[in-house]
């Protein structure tokens, strides 16, 4: 089991801006989700480009099963901090309550 240290908003969407292009929208889907947000470990990887910077990745867990999407926008209500969605674990648990699983980056 999870210990949750924050709660979450769920973001979704997108819009067309002014100028023609897509934009995220600000809707929000859910909020004060139980979860745990924390950084996970760094990987090794050696970089096409030589940028030398490392993205940092987060992993977000919610002990409440919720339909999260790839690009979905998660914003840590305690904090603050917002994230995207980059990768959804699939559900490993089929009887009960499972959790929720996914990577994420952080945008702000």
């Amino acid at each position: 089991m999870i210990a949750a240290h924050t709660t979450v908003s769920v973001k979704r969407g997108t819009v067309i801006g002014e100028y023609g292009d897509e934009l995220d929208s600000d809707e929000v889907v859910k909020t004060g989700l139980a979860a745990s947000i924390l950084e996970a470990p760094v990987r090794g990887t050696r970089p096409v480009t030589g940028r030398t910077d490392t993205p940092r990745t987060y992993v977000l867990r919610m002990w409440r099963r919720f339909e999260l999407r790839q690009d979905d926008r998660i914003v840590d209500e305690r904090t603050g901090s917002e994230y995207v969605v980059t990768t959804l674990a699939p559900t490993t648990r089929f009887v009960g309550l499972g959790s929720t699983r996914a990577e994420l980056q952080r945008v702000t």
